[in-house]
């Protein structure tokens, strides 16, 4: 009798939501130089969970979520004990492992734990922490709890560019958010952690771009711009409306091209509005392709 209620109550195991492992990069140290010293690395780090395998999980682009679990994940649950991280360089022939190693996965339920130093070749070393937590660093649901109030703006071309911010009367420092190509803002925890630091967050995107795609009569030329002068007019208008309460710290956030966005906007404006500049894997050339992207 025992077992048999034993084995019914595991379904109602089986519905409980999964663990996520989440892996944050504190930094990257020590890397080699390539082509005789004159060039620098480009690495890329790989986290890998080390339990069960599933096999392949269907990607829904509707939801931008994977469909999990199901039936073919019920055995896969709780195996994982190890997380597998590994450094490698991209190089345009065979990759290069840098470093390599196998740390175990947090205890704690929703906490960062203490750093964790792995060494590989070369002194290479890399830091991270874990965390973890019984959702993913990003869903749609918490995309739209973020409550962000948008303003448009309309260019002398007729153009729209959109600001999504929030404002706390408290609070007197800022920072403003600029995504890459394809992107938008869609980073709660990103904007949770600036708020609890007590900062006004702002996210721009400028005509044809992000949340302005749906103005455009072809969605096809999203992001489609000759020169990135063409923003400058957009981000004017936007810092306009920061300068309207005075803060005393302004930080810049960018990624990907978002850092070409501005750096075109500040070695023309020459802005002193700004206090320090935040780059998330910047695009600024083509690496190894050659030649410089403006």
């Amino acid at each position: 009798q025992a077992k048999g209620a034993s084995q019914r109550s595991k379904p109602k195991e089986q519905a409980k939501d999964w663990n996520y492992i989440i892996v944050g990069i504190q930094s990257l140290e020590n890397l080699p130089r390539e082509w005789f010293g004159t060039k620098n690395s480009d690495p890329y780090v790989h986290v890998e969970a080390l339990g069960r395998q599933p096999g392949n999980i269907a990607f829904d682009k509707a939801t931008n979520q994977f469909r999990f679990p199901t039936r073919k994940h019920r055995n896969v649950r709780g195996t994982t004990k190890k997380i597998k991280i590994t450094v490698e360089d991209d190089n345009i022939g065979k990759d290069k492992l840098l470093l390599e190693a196998e740390v175990s996965v947090p205890d704690k339920m929703g906490q960062w734990e203490n750093d964790i130093i792995i060494k590989g070749k070369h002194d290479v070393t890399l830091v991270v922490r874990m965390k973890r937590d019984i959702k993913s660093i990003e869903r749609s649901t918490d995309i739209k709890r973020m409550g962000l109030s948008e303003k448009f703006f309309t260019s002398t071309s007729g153009e729209k560019a959109s600001l999504v911010y929030n404002h706390n009367f408290r609070f007197q420092q800022a920072v403003i958010y600029f995504p890459g190509y394809g992107d938008t803002f869609r980073h709660p925890h990103l904007l949770e952690m600036f708020t609890s630091l007590g900062f006004d967050f702002y996210s721009m995107d400028p005509h044809g771009c992000g949340r302005c795609v749906r103005f455009l009569e072809d969605p096809q030329y999203a992001h489609d711009v000759k020169s990135m002068d063409d923003y400058i007019e957009k981000i004017d208008d936007a810092l306009k409306f920061m300068k309207k309460k005075a803060f005393s710290n302004v930080l810049i956030y960018c990624h990907s091209t978002g850092a070409l966005m501005f750096l075109k906007y500040y070695l023309k404006r020459k802005e002193k509005f700004f206090s320090g500049v935040i780059f998330n894997g910047p695009f600024l050339d083509w690496g190894h392709v050659g030649g410089e992207f403006y």
